[in-house]
């Protein structure tokens, strides 16, 4: 059985070597879209995963490669991009995206983190003029957020301002639920005030009643707490069973 992205299914006969896309469970583009060039060798880590200019990347025809047809197009979106000056937000930046997707015939999958580990991804500037700010520390992958209220408030103002927007667009696939730590991944989650946590996750399940909402599998705890008032799904990076 294949479902197509708008939603007919088909019965299909399928013999050896035969792969099938599967919007939830299949492969993703990532910080990409269908057609466009893969990220080259010769770029490294974390500068991979930057939100693309769209003018520097020169469009291919696509060709099938040999994994299944991504029709989900994952993106991340850094929130200081979201909401350069406090209260004044990019939707544009949102709209190109599903704009975009829709014309490779793909939806859009995205979370917008709180910040990453990098310095130019950190929390929003106006915000650090406000609160401290840790920084990543030498030895460390990872780096936390901020322990303070305010950062847990504005970031869930930008979720339901992000929600007010885009909530039930059908370009928008699902969205992935951010909280604290460095990707939004909930790095030291269990060192943060169990109420400034539960402020995040409320914005978005006020913020997006009809789109998807999925979170890291690392947190299922939250997730199911979400889930008393409205279904939220488990999500992880993943080829296969990770166990």
């Amino acid at each position: 059985m294949l479902r197509t992205p708008d939603r007919t299914v088909h019965y299909l006969p399928l013999g050896r070597d035969v792969s099938l896309p599967n919007p939830h469970i299949g492969f993703q583009s990532f910080q990409r879209f269908r057609g466009d060039r893969l990220i080259p060798d010769s770029v490294e880590g974390w500068e991979k995963e930057f939100l693309p200019d769209r003018a520097g990347i020169l469009r291919t025809p696509w060709e099938p490669f040999p994994h299944p047809d991504p029709l989900i197009a994952y993106f991340r979106v850094c929130w200081k991009d979201f909401e350069p000056d406090e209260g004044e937000y990019r939707f544009d930046l949102i709209e190109g995206l599903l704009a975009e997707a829709s014309r490779q015939g793909q939806t859009v999958m995205l979370r917008l983190m709180p910040h990453t580990t990098r310095p130019n991804q950190d929390v929003p500037d106006w915000l650090k003029a406000h609160i401290p700010t840790p920084e990543r520390p030498a030895t460390a992958r990872v780096k936390d957020s901020p322990n303070h209220p305010e950062f847990f408030r504005a970031f869930a103002r930008a979720v339901e301002a992000l929600g007010d927007r885009f909530d039930g667009d059908e370009r928008m696939e699902a969205v992935d639920i951010a909280l604290c730590g460095a990707w939004g991944e909930g790095h030291r989650i269990e060192t943060f005030p169990p109420e400034d946590i539960q402020t995040v996750l409320d914005a978005y399940l006020r913020a997006f009643p009809r789109t998807i909402l999925l979170g890291q599998i690392n947190c299922p705890q939250l997730n199911l707490a979400a889930s008393e008032r409205r279904p939220v799904g488990f999500r992880c990076d993943s080829l296969g069973d990770m166990n």
